[in-house]
């Protein structure tokens, strides 16, 4: 089942964050041989998607630690619409296999950042 973790992003700001992904007994999920993809939609719409192995901003770098590393460049979150609440995902593709491990709402912040 997956799970929910909402998000607080911040246009115009690079936005990184590891996901930890663990088995029922919390050890870490061996995600060898997998590809995820990370979107981000608003209404209907594809505003963000990253392919690890595609997209430097999705990885994987050590599969057997279970951890999948985001990394939203400014360019990003500059294409998020301010004071909106998006949804987001990250999946697991492995073999014909589709799952979605983590999900949530993705928070738009713009302050006094001159560049959003």
């Amino acid at each position: 089942m997956p799970a929910r973790s909402d998000l607080d992003v911040w246009k115009g700001n690079t936005f990184a964050r590891t996901f930890r992904l663990t088995t029922d007994d919390t050890t870490p999920l061996d995600l060898t041989g997998s590809v995820f993809v990370f979107r981000v939609v608003d209404s209907g719409a594809e505003i963000i998607r990253y392919e690890s192995g595609t997209d430097d901003e999705l990885a994987v770098p050590t599969p057997a630690n279970g951890e999948v590393n985001l990394l939203m460049p400014v360019a990003g979150t500059r294409t998020l619409p301010e004071g909106s609440v998006a949804r987001y995902e990250l999946e697991r593709r492995i073999g014909l296999e589709q799952t979605t491990l983590l999900y949530g709402l993705l928070v738009v912040t713009g302050w006094a950042n001159d560049d959003a």
